[in-house]
C-alpha cells in the first residue's frame, strides 16, 4: 500500500464476457488513461470496478470487522494474531491502531478511493467512447455514477466527512481536505438520483446494476441522513424521499420476496437458484472458475463457524468449513428471535455436526456407566429406570436400549456436535443430560445455570458457509455476497413510516416480513435433530424441540409473528420482550430499537450492524447493555466514527508542508 493510494489508477481490470449470463472477470495488464477512450475500455472498466467495488466487501476480514465485530450481534471468538479484537472490544489498542498502517480501516479506505477515481474516469471518458450508443453510453453512466456513490456512501458511514473527488487524477495532489459529512451526503444523494434515472429496470445478466438498487440505495441514503448520527443536517423531506424510494422498488414487477427466508442462503451450486432469487436486488458476484477469484475470493464462509476438528469424531472438512475463530454471537444475537415462532433462527444457525472421522470416534467406559448410570436393581419392567452391572460394564434404560463398556458412543454419520440454545429458566439440559448424550453436546445454560462453551465453542452463523471450495484448505470461497435485497428495502420504508409517527403504514411492512419468517403449516419446526445410525443411546429421542414446543405441532405460526403497536409501548408484554436497553421508554424510542431488532432477525450478519448501531447513535447503550466485552470501552462520540488512516494524514500537505501535529489531531476524527 502506498501512502496515498486512492490516487493510483486501476492496474488490474477485467473484461466482460457476452457468452455468458453473468459478469466474469480476467486480469488484464497495466493501461493507460487513453485506453478508455474506447468503447472495450469503458466496458473493461466498469467490468473491474464490479469486482473491485463489489467483491471487496466480502473479501476479507475488513467486512466483518468493520460492521459486526464491537456490537450488540457479535464479538470475537477467540483473541489472537490477525484478529482485530481492539474493534470488538474497544480496548487502547484501538488508538495504536490508528497510529499505524491500520489491516482494516486503511484498505477500505485505499480501495474506495481507487475504485472512484476510476468512476471518475469512466464518467469523463464514457460520453466520447459512446457518443453514437445513447442507450449503452446511459447504462455506462449510470454504473460508474451508482459506483462512485456505493464508495463514498462506506466511506461516509464509516469515517464521517470524506475528500470528495469528481475528477480522475493524473498527477499526484497531496494538498487534500475532507468535506463534511453533510457535503457528502449530498454530493452521494445527487449520485445515486443519477443513476437511478440513467439505468434500466431489468437486466438479463446477473450482478448488473439496475434501477431498483438505485433507488433502494437512495432509500436507504435518505434514511441514514434522517437518523440521529446526521441530524443536525437532515432536511425535512429526507423520510418521504425514503419512503418514495423504496415503494418504487417494492411496487417493482421484477422484484418479489423469497417464498421461504431459508430460500436466500440454500446454496445448492455456484450461480444456483438462491443466487437467482427475485428478492436479492445486488449482489457481489462469485464463481467456481479458479483463474478469475483474484487475490481474496469470498471469505465470509471463514468467519462464523465454531470450532469443531478438534473434538470426538470430527475433522475438519469441506462441508463444515475452516474454523477461523472470528465472529461469536452475543446473547442478544440469539434471544432476539423468537425460537418458538420465528423460523429464522434455525435458518439463520448452524446447531448439529454429524461425525466424520471414524480414528476418533469416542468410546463408552466402565467410568462413565459407574457414573452415568446408578444401580437400582436387576431384572426388567417399568420400575426400573436404568440398572447396570455391578462391575459397570453395561447397562440397560427402562428403553431396552443397551450401553456397554468399550463401544462407541456414535458411529460416522451420526450427531457428534450439539449446541442447545436454551432459555436460563430451562433445567432440562444438565450436567447428566450432557454425560448421557454421549455427543460433543454444548448448553448455553447448563441445567439453568452457566454455559460449558468456550469462546470458540458456539452456534454458528450459516449464511456464508461454502461447500462448493475445492478443498479443505481453500480461503476462496465462490457464492455470491448479497449487498440489497427486498426484505431491508421493506425495513426501510417501515423505520422511515415510524420514524413520522405512522406506525400503521410501519406495521403493514414489518408485518409483511415477520409473516414471511414463521413457520409454514406441516413445515418442521424448530429443532435439534439427532441423527443416529445405530447409537445405543438417544439424547431427548430421536429430536426434541428445544423451547418445549409439541412434538407433531403442524401450524402456521403466521398468527403469532404479527406484531402491533404494543411493541413499542414501554411496559407492555409485548415490548418486555423486544429487550430494550435501559432508558429506552418513549414509543419513539422503543420504535427505533424495535427495528434495530427486527433488522437484526432478518439480516444477522449481513455486513451493516455497526453502521446501524452508528447512525441511530444507539450502538453505546446497546454495546452497554448486550456486549459484555465492549461495555467497559466504549465512549461516544469516539467510537461513533473509525479513526482516520494515518497514512493519509501523514501523505497529505498543508501550504506545501506536511501537517503538524496539532494539524493532524484536527483533521483526525475525535477521540482519535
Amino acid at each position: 500500500m502506498k501512502k496515498i493510494t486512492y490516487i493510483i489508477l486501476i492496474v488490474l481490470i477485467s473484461v466482460f464476457s457476452s457468452c455468458k449470463d453473468y459478469l466474469k472477470e480476467e486480469t488484464r495488464g497495466v493501461l493507460v488513461p487513453s485506453y478508455y477512450d474506447t468503447k472495450i475500455g469503458i466496458d473493461d472498466l466498469i467490468t473491474g470496478i464490479y469486482g473491485d467495488g463489489m467483491c471487496f466487501h466480502f473479501n476479507y476480514e475488513w467486512a466483518v470487522v468493520s460492521t459486526l465485530f464491537g456490537t450488540d450481534e457479535f464479538t470475537y471468538a477467540a483473541a489472537g494474531a490477525g484478529i482485530a479484537t481492539e474493534y470488538a472490544d474497544y480496548s487502547s489498542g484501538l488508538a495504536s491502531v490508528a497510529a499505524t498502517s491500520n489491516p482494516i480501516v486503511q484498505p477500505i479506505w485505499d480501495n474506495m478511493y481507487t475504485i472512484i477515481n476510476a468512476c471518475n474516469m469512466g464518467i469523463q471518458k464514457t460520453p466520447t467512447a459512446y457518443a453514437t450508443d445513447t442507450v449503452t453510453r446511459n447504462i455506462r453512466m449510470g454504473e460508474f455514477y451508482f459506483m462512485r456513490s456505493f464508495c463514498y456512501f462506506k466511506l461516509v458511514k464509516q469515517f464521517g466527512g470524506v475528500p470528495i473527488r469528481t475528477m480522475p487524477l493524473s498527477a499526484i495532489d497531496l494538498n487534500i481536505s475532507r468535506s463534511s459529512a453533510e457535503e457528502v451526503y449530498a454530493f452521494i444523494l445527487a449520485d445515486w438520483r443519477r443513476a437511478a434515472a440513467l439505468l434500466p429496470a431489468t437486466t438479463t445478466q446477473l450482478g448488473r446494476i439496475t434501477k431498483p438498487a438505485a433507488q433502494h440505495f437512495l432509500a436507504k441514503a435518505y434514511l441514514y441522513r434522517a437518523s440521529e448520527l446526521n441530524a443536525s443536517f437532515s432536511k425535512s423531506t429526507d423520510l418521504d424521499s425514503a419512503i418514495y424510494y423504496s415503494s418504487q422498488v417494492i411496487d417493482h414487477s421484477d422484484r418479489v420476496l423469497a417464498n421461504n427466508f431459508f430460500d436466500l442462503f440454500a446454496y445448492s451450486a455456484p450461480n444456483g437458484a438462491n443466487e437467482t432469487n427475485k428478492e436479492v436486488i445486488l449482489s457481489a458476484q462469485f464463481d467456481a472458475t479458479q483463474s478469475t477469484k483474484g487475490r481474496y475470493g469470498n471469505q465470509m464462509h471463514l468467519y462464523f463457524s465454531a470450532v469443531y476438528q478438534t473434538l470426538p469424531g470430527m475433522v475438519r472438512d469441506i462441508i463444515n468449513d475452516r474454523e477461523f475463530q472470528r465472529c461469536a454471537p452475543n446473547n442478544y444475537a440469539l434471544d432476539i428471535y423468537d425460537r418458538v415462532n420465528d423460523s429464522r433462527f434455525w435458518k439463520s444457525y448452524k446447531l448439529v455436526w454429524f461425525a466424520n472421522e471414524p480414528k476418533t470416534l469416542p468410546s463408552w467406559t466402565k467410568a462413565d456407566i459407574g457414573r452415568i448410570w446408578p444401580i437400582v436393581g436387576t431384572g426388567t419392567g417399568p420400575g426400573f429406570q436404568n440398572t447396570r452391572l455391578a462391575d459397570f460394564s453395561m447397562a440397560t434404560k427402562a428403553d431396552g436400549k443397551v450401553i456397554t463398556a468399550d463401544t462407541k458412543k456414535f458411529a460416522v454419520g451420526d450427531t457428534s456436535v450439539m449446541y442447545i440454545v436454551n432459555k436460563k429458566t430451562d433445567t432440562r439440559f444438565d450436567t447428566t443430560f450432557i454425560n448421557q448424550s454421549g455427543r460433543n453436546t454444548f448448553v448455553r445454560y447448563v441445567g439453568g445455570g452457566t454455559s460449558n462453551e468456550a469462546r470458540n465453542q458456539h452456534p454458528s452463523l450459516a449464511k456464508y458457509f461454502d461447500p462448493f471450495r475445492t478443498s479443505v484448505s481453500d480461503q476462496f470461497g465462490q457464492r455470491d455476497g448479497i449487498l440489497a435485497r427486498l426484505a431491508e428495502t421493506y425495513l426501510i420504508r417501515a423505520e422511515a413510516y415510524g420514524r413520522k409517527g405512522d406506525y400503521t403504514n410501519a406495521l403493514t411492512d414489518i408485518n409483511k416480513i415477520r409473516k414471511r419468517a414463521a413457520f409454514a403449516a406441516n413445515e418442521i419446526r424448530g429443532t435439534v435433530y439427532t441423527k443416529s445410525t445405530g447409537v445405543v443411546y438417544e439424547a431427548g429421542g430421536p429430536y426434541y424441540m428445544q423451547e418445549g414446543v409439541p412434538q407433531g405441532t403442524v401450524t402456521s405460526t403466521q398468527p403469532a409473528m404479527v406484531v402491533t403497536e404494543n411493541s413499542f409501548i414501554s411496559g407492555t408484554p409485548e415490548a418486555t420482550k423486544e429487550l430494550y436497553p435501559a432508558g429506552v421508554t418513549s414509543e419513539a424510542d422503543c420504535f427505533v430499537n424495535f427495528i434495530l431488532n427486527e433488522r437484526s432477525r432478518e439480516l444477522m450478519g449481513e455486513v451493516m450492524r455497526w453502521e446501524d448501531l452508528s447512525r441511530t447513535k444507539t450502538l453505546i447503550p446497546r454495546v452497554k447493555a448486550f456486549n459484555p466485552d465492549a461495555a467497559a470501552n466504549i465512549t461516544e462520540p469516539k467510537h461513533l466514527l473509525r479513526p482516520i488512516p494515518q497514512e493519509f494524514l501523514d501523505g497529505i500537505t498543508q501550504n506545501g508542508k506536511p501537517l503538524t501535529g496539532d494539524e493532524k489531531a484536527a483533521v483526525q476524527n475525535p477521540g482519535y
